[in-house]
C-alpha cells in the first residue's frame, strides 16, 4: 500500500474532532506535538470561523509605520505617465516643486520602487560582450604557449595601487615575469614583453583574456596596439571566451599562491613591493616542487626559447598595389580620400590592393558605433529630414517618391553647401551683366518650403544679349533675336530654367543646341530659322 499523505489542515481537524469528543487538551497536545497555547488558539479559532478558522491566516501586518500615502504615490505615477523619459531623480523634483511642503517628498529610491511597482521601469538589458575566444592550443613544449594576465590590483601602503603584470610559460609552469607597474596602461606594458623577450626570447604564441591592454573592445578584430606587436613579431594570439578562466587555470592558479605569499602583507611602495615579487619569483621557479610536475621545480623543465628577439621586421608586401602608412589617428590618407581603419595600428604599414568586382568599386564597411565614418552621408540623412521629412506629412510611398525626387534637385541645382565654398553639387550660373536695374524673382522649391531667388533671365538677355556660365561668355545673341525673343513670350521661369540649370557632362554646345530648336521652332521668326545659326551654337 503507497503511503498516507496528511495536511496541517487535516491535522488540526483531526485534533478538533477528538476533542470534541471528550479527550483532554494535555494528551491531545503531547500526541501531535503542539504546545497548549497553540492548541487552545486552534480550538477557539474553530468555534469563531468554524472549519475556515482553521487554515492559516496571512502574516501581513495591518499598517506599516513608514507606508507612503496613497495620494503621494498616485502623484508620482502621474508624473511618470506625463514626462515617460524622466527618471526618479527629476520625477522627485517635480514633486517637491509642486507638493506642498507640509508633505514630506519621499528618497529617489522609494520613487523608483514605486514606478518599478506599477510597471514604469524600462529595465536595461544586460550589456552582452560581442568578445569571442579563439581555438586554445595544447602547449606541449615550453614556450610553444605562454599565458599572461594582471593580478586583481591591490593597495599598497603609500596608498597608490599595484597592478602585477605575470607571464608563465603553460609547460612547464616557469613564472617568465612578475612586475609591480601603476596601472595597466599598455604604455607600460611594452618595456616589460620587450625585457621579457630579451631575455628569454619569443614563443610561438601567448594566451590571455579580452581585457586591456590585451585587447581592445572597439577596435578593428578587437587588436589593441600590444596584440598588433605580437602579431608582428610572428606570435600567434589566442584569447579566452569571457567569463571563462578557468580556460587559463594553470596561471590563475599561479595567482592564488602570488596573492598568499607576496601580498599580505603589502609593500610600503612599488619599489619593496617589487623586491617581494622578485624574491616569490625565484622561490617559486627554482625551490617551490610543482605536484603536476611530478614534484619538480618549473626551471628543471624550462629551457629558454631558440627565436631570438630582434627587434619588429619591417612588412612587406609584394601581392599588393601600394604600401600606406596609418595615421596617429587610425586613417589611410589615399586619393585625397580619409579612410577610418584602426587607432591599434596607428604608424603601421599597411598593403593596399584595388579589387574589381565588376563594378570597379569594392564595398568598405564602417565601424560597429561609428557614424561619423560615413559623415557625408549622415549628413545628406540630416538635412534631408531637416528640410522637408519635419514639414510634410508622407502620404504612402509613392508620395514619398516624389517628394524625395523633388528634393534630390534641390539639393544639387538650389541648395548651398559649405563643403563646396557655398557652391551647389551640379554648380551654378553666374550672372555678370551691367544692368543696374535688375528684377529679381523667386521660384519655390518642394511646394514652397524653399525658395530660389534670381534675376529674371529674359531681362538680363534681351537688355545684354549675353548668357554667361560661370565666368566664361558662352553666347553673344545678336540684336535680332531681340525681338524674336518678345515675340514668342517665353515666360522668365522657363528661360530662368534654361540659362541657370545644367547637368552634370553636359556640354554647353547641348544646352544652346536645345535653345536655338525652341527659337527655330517657333512659326512666328520664319526668316531665321537657318540665318546665323553659328551664333546660336
Amino acid at each position: 500500500m503507497p503511503w498516507k499523505e496528511r495536511s496541517v489542515m487535516d491535522e488540526r481537524m483531526r485534533f478538533v474532532i477528538r476533542l470534541q469528543d471528550g479527550e483532554t487538551m494535555a494528551s491531545l497536545c503531547r500526541e501531535f506535538g503542539i504546545s497548549g497555547k497553540t492548541g487552545y488558539k486552534i480550538f477557539e479559532r474553530y468555534e469563531q470561523c468554524g472549519l475556515e478558522g482553521l487554515s492559516d491566516r496571512a502574516r501581513r501586518p495591518f499598517r506599516y509605520a513608514n507606508q507612503l500615502p496613497e495620494q503621494v504615490e498616485a502623484a508620482i505615477v502621474s508624473a511618470k505617465r506625463e514626462k515617460p523619459h524622466w527618471g526618479a531623480r527629476k520625477i522627485r523634483e517635480r514633486l517637491l516643486r509642486r507638493l506642498p511642503h507640509a508633505i514630506k517628498t519621499p528618497a529617489a529610491s522609494t520613487v523608483h520602487a514605486v514606478l518599478d511597482r506599477h510597471g514604469l521601469v524600462q529595465s536595461m538589458g544586460r550589456r552582452r560582450s560581442r568578445a569571442e575566444g579563439t581555438p586554445l592550443s595544447d602547449g606541449l613544449h615550453p614556450n610553444d604557449l605562454w599565458c599572461t594576465d594582471y593580478k586583481g590590483e591591490f593597495q599598497l601602503s603609500d596608498k597608490r595601487y599595484c597592478y602585477p603584470l605575470t607571464v608563465t610559460d603553460y609547460s612547464s609552469r616557469f613564472l617568465l615575469l612578475c612586475e609591480a607597474l601603476e596601472s595597466n596602461r599598455q604604455e607600460l606594458a611594452f618595456p616589460a614583453f620587450e625585457r621579457l623577450f630579451h631575455e628569454r626570447g619569443l614563443p610561438r604564441a601567448i594566451r590571455s583574456d579580452n581585457g586591456v591592454p590585451f585587447a581592445s573592445p572597439h577596435g578593428l578584430f578587437q587588436l589593441s596596439r600590444l596584440s598588433v606587436w605580437w602579431l608582428r613579431l610572428g606570435i600567434s594570439m589566442e584569447r579566452i571566451r569571457p567569463g571563462h578562466p578557468q580556460q587559463n587555470g594553470r596561471h590563475e592558479r599561479m595567482h592564488l599562491t602570488l596573492k598568499k605569499e607576496a601580498t599580505r602583507p603589502a609593500g610600503a611602495n612599488l619599489l619593496q613591493q617589487q623586491a617581494k615579487f622578485d624574491t616569490f619569483l625565484e622561490e617559486f621557479n627554482h625551490e617551490r616542487p610543482h605536484e603536476a610536475l611530478a614534484m619538480k621545480c618549473p626551471a628543471e623543465i624550462y629551457s629558454a626559447s631558440s627565436r631570438p628577439y630582434r627587434g619588429v621586421p619591417e612588412p612587406h608586401y609584394p601581392f599588393h598595389d601600394r604600401t600606406v602608412v596609418v595615421t596617429s589617428c587610425g586613417r589611410l590618407c589615399l586619393y585625397n580620400k580619409k579612410i577610418n581603419l584602426s587607432v591599434s595600428l596607428a604608424g603601421q604599414a599597411v598593403g593596399v590592393k584595388e579589387v574589381d568586382d565588376g563594378m570597379g568599386t569594392e564595398p568598405i564597411r564602417t565601424t560597429f558605433r561609428s557614424p561619423w565614418q560615413n559623415g557625408v552621408a549622415e549628413r545628406w540623412v540630416g538635412s534631408c529630414r531637416r528640410d522637408l521629412l519635419d514639414h510634410v506629412i508622407v502620404l504612402n510611398e509613392r508620395h514619398l517618391k516624389r517628394l524625395m525626387r523633388e528634393y534630390i534637385r534641390y539639393y544639387h541645382e538650389d541648395r548651398t553647401h559649405l563643403g563646396l565654398a557655398k557652391d551647389m553639387p551640379d554648380g551654378r550660373l553666374v550672372e555678370r551683366d551691367s544692368v543696374r536695374e535688375r528684377r529679381i524673382q523667386s521660384f519655390g522649391r518642394l511646394g514652397g518650403l524653399h525658395h530660389r531667388y534670381a534675376v529674371a533671365a529674359w531681362q538680363a538677355i534681351l537688355r545684354t544679349g549675353k548668357l554667361w556660365h560661370g565666368s566664361r561668355l558662352l553666347a553673344l545673341l545678336p540684336n535680332r533675336y531681340y525681338l524674336s525673343l518678345l515675340r514668342i513670350c517665353l515666360s522668365a521661369h522657363y528661360l530662368s530654367n534654361f540659362e541657370m540649370r545644367r547637368g552634370k557632362g553636359q556640354s554647353e554646345r547641348c544646352s544652346f543646341s536645345c535653345a536655338r530648336k525652341v527659337l527655330m521652332r517657333h512659326n512666328s521668326i520664319p526668316a531665321l530659322r537657318k540665318q546665323d545659326s553659328a551664333h546660336l551654337r
